[in-house]
């Protein structure tokens, strides 16, 4: 399976980010993996590599490339403050999607996002900043927008949404679903045994059996609104390349 770690040009900088696909030519539906606050690391990977195996080109940023993830609370903390800076994550937004134009391994006709924790609030953002381009989110266990944002998250999105939260979490979404009703967005709404952090291995709020079940509804929301959707959409002349830029030693090229 193809996979590199990669740069993408961003305002502020270039953000190292890690990409994987299948083999083949492709074009592949995308999906943008944004992660909780432990950043992008070897557990992250992991998840973008079993996304690719099902047919999709994963693009995986670096969420905390201004700042890193920080060394203890006070550092964490800091560093979430900065990544959900609402400028910021703009310009981070247009980066990413600027990536995936340029790739010719990617029809972005329709593009996927799922987020954990901080990068749930991101994913529930882009959906509605760039409701034009974002046809699925999966969100785990955060993203609690206000009610003015949900609000708006409701009135701008057009995305299929998935809310999952960990035992304890759901009654603190309860403003954005009853929005969501409000405006007839298609979404679910699911509750997983297991606290913050049940879907990454690495994290100490791991739950297997809650893992595998955010897996089968995970596939399962992209298959329906990526893969099978696509396949009644002719594919756009191929975009030129650009935006991705290899590092100097990447493990692999795409």
């Amino acid at each position: 399976m193809p996979e590199a770690h990669i740069e993408v040009e961003a305002e502020d900088g270039c953000i190292d980010a890690f990409v994987a696909c299948p083999g083949g030519t492709g074009p592949w539906p995308p999906i943008l993996l944004l992660s909780d606050s432990r950043g992008l690391r070897p557990a992250i990977e992991d998840v973008a590599r079993r996304l690719a195996s099902e047919g999709y080109f994963v693009l995986a940023p670096n969420l905390f490339y201004r700042t890193g993830v920080g060394s203890n609370a006070e550092g964490r903390r800091a560093a979430v403050a900065v990544v959900l800076d609402v400028d910021g994550q703009a310009e981070d937004f247009e980066a990413w999607l600027h990536a995936l134009e340029g790739e010719r391994l990617v029809d972005d006709t329709r593009i996927g996002v799922v987020g954990y924790g901080v990068g749930a609030a991101m994913a529930l953002r882009l959906a509605a900043v760039h409701a034009e381009r974002i046809a699925a989110a999966a969100v785990f266990y955060g993203g609690r927008p206000s009610p003015a944002e949900a609000h708006h998250l409701a009135a701008c999105a057009n995305a299929v949404l998935h809310l999952g939260h960990a035992q304890g979490d759901g009654t603190e979404t309860g403003a954005l679903e009853a929005a969501l009703r409000r405006e007839g967005v298609d979404f679910e709404s699911l509750v997983y045994a297991g606290r913050r952090g049940f879907a990454i291995p690495d994290h100490p709020g791991y739950e297997p059996d809650a893992a595998e079940r955010h897996w089968t509804n995970l596939t399962e929301l992209f298959r329906r609104t990526l893969i099978l959707s696509n396949s009644d959409v002719p594919n756009p002349p191929g975009p030129s390349e650009g935006g991705i830029l290899p590092l100097a030693t990447p493990r692999s090229l795409l």
